[in-house]
């Protein structure tokens, strides 16, 4: 028959087993907020190391009278197949400055309006540098067939990509619109001009399918 001791070593042993079962759920709480802190300050000190290499792009575009010079690019606003000897053109400098910490490298381009894409590459410049600026001249064409009766705005999409020196991907959108002139109010070889550039803020891809083809 058990004894008042027998009962006092049963309560004495549930308790330790409690006790332990307490203490064991206790350290499996602690070490996965442990891990989960260490996770949060990996993140923040990666972004941290990424923001310090950060390259930010402000790009503007003027109307260039000088029709000596010679183009870095050339940009459609028609389908390539449409492009031939009479084809009516405009010039402008696109200015890049980068106002960021960080080189911007491999630079590449496409241009495009809707989801049809009229050309890609590399960017004739493929890096600026913290504090630099670079200008590129661009060509715009339009075939006869594409400008109307009447004076219109069309509008295009110059995205780049390009890296910092951690191989971060960054897109960044330029909307240039472009005044075409009806057939009755232009000159010859001056159908068109630059209207107006609106530059939006890099977007980080951290899972990009591809960059653009060169």
């Amino acid at each position: 028959m058990p004894t008042i001791t027998d009962w006092l070593m049963v309560g004495i042993t549930a308790v330790y087993v409690v006790a332990t079962i307490m203490i064991c759920w206790a350290n499996i709480n602690s070490a996965k907020a442990t891990r989960e802190q260490i996770a949060e300050s990996k993140k923040q000190f990666e972004e941290t190391k990424r923001i310090s290499v950060l390259p930010e792009l402000w790009i503007e575009a003027e109307q260039e009278n000088d029709t000596m010079l010679i183009p870095d690019i050339t940009l459609m606003l028609c389908n390539p197949p449409k492009v031939n000897d009479y084809t009516y053109y405009t010039m402008f400098a696109l200015e890049l400055n980068n106002i960021g910490s960080g080189s911007a490298k491999e630079i590449a381009y496409s241009w495009k309006h809707d989801e049809e894409v009229y050309g890609k590459g590399s960017f004739p410049r493929p890096i600026v540098f913290p504090k630099e600026s670079c200008t590129i001249v661009a060509e715009v064409c339009i075939a006869p067939e594409d400008i109307g009766d009447e004076d219109s705005v069309q509008s295009r999409t110059l995205s780049l990509t390009y890296k910092d020196l951690l191989n971060n991907t960054y897109e960044q959108e330029v909307e240039l619109s472009f005044y075409v002139y009806g057939e009755k109010t232009y000159s010859e070889g001056n159908a068109l001009r630059i209207a107006k550039c609106v530059t939006y803020p890099a977007e980080l891809k951290t899972n990009i399918k591809e960059t653009i083809n060169v």
